[in-house]
């Protein structure tokens, strides 16, 4: 399962990079390092529009995220199959 990182895959959602590229350049491409804000919510994240200022945060670790979700729907499977009589 691949997480898209494209904005246009997220209609109405701006791709912002938690640790800013200018000066995390290794991270530019790092689907881990993205995450969808609607428009306001960016705006807001950086400083209501100040974009030279640096961003910063923990990044999003989606393979963990993923295995997790599909632990949890293994187990709700298992729950909800009929049990041998």
């Amino acid at each position: 399962m691949a997480e898209s990182s494209s904005p246009s895959a997220h209609p109405g959602y701006v791709g912002h990079h938690i640790n800013n590229a200018k000066n995390n350049q290794e991270m530019i491409g790092e689907p881990d390092n993205i995450i969808f804000l609607k428009p306001t919510e960016h705006y807001e994240t950086h400083s209501n529009g100040k974009y030279k200022i640096p961003t910063s945060g923990n990044t999003i670790n989606r393979r963990e995220l993923i295995k997790e979700a599909e632990q949890q729907a293994t187990q709700t499977e298992q729950k909800a199959a009929p049990t041998g009589q």
